[in-house]
């Protein structure tokens, strides 16, 4: 009964490959893909854009899927040089934020300057999650590189000033830890 409902739902929602339906690109494969979605009954109680997105994605993830809804309905920068400028009006808020010591307005703008990171790697065709989880790894790498180096000169980390830990960061990345 699973295999025969998803092969409905398949066939259902592809009409330009298992019926007559005549496609000119994938943009429009998308739009009659939303459109047959729409009026499914799962889908008729929805009453925004928005509404269907799993709340429980991760951050990164919920982000992006929230971005593409936004997309879908026309709410797009009109160039990719709209979007690095607000996420350069972002960084400036978060220092005003910041500047102005209040721990709301800083949580608020740190969100913000998070979610236009997030459009520019929509821009820029990159999964965020993906980019940040792979350097979070880099930065391991380059930090037990740095432990490493510090335990073989007699010392701990936390021993280190600020330009000793630098030298160590800048080997470490030179050596593609």
């Amino acid at each position: 009964d699973v295999a025969d409902g998803i092969v409905t739902k398949l066939i259902r929602r592809h009409p330009h490959v298992f019926g007559d339906t005549q496609v000119a690109d994938s943009g429009e494969v998308l739009r009659n893909w939303e459109e047959i979605k729409r009026g499914e009954k799962a889908n008729a109680a929805r009453t925004s854009a928005l509404d269907g997105v799993p709340a429980a994605l991760p951050s990164l993830m919920l982000a992006m899927a929230i971005s593409k809804r936004a997309v879908d309905v026309g709410f797009e920068w009109e160039s990719f040089e709209d979007v690095w400028a607000k996420l350069h009006e972002e960084i400036a808020e978060v220092r005003q934020a910041i500047d102005s010591g209040d721990s709301e307005q800083i949580t608020s703008e740190v969100g913000d300057l998070l979610f236009a990171v997030v459009q520019v790697a929509r821009w820029m065709k990159v999964e965020p999650e993906d980019a940040l989880r792979a350097m979070v790894r880099r930065f391991g790498g380059r930090f037990r590189h740095m432990e490493r180096a510090a335990q073989a000169r007699g010392t701990a980390l936390a021993q280190l000033n600020a330009s000793e830990l630098d030298v160590l960061w800048e080997d470490a990345k030179r050596s593609r830890a």
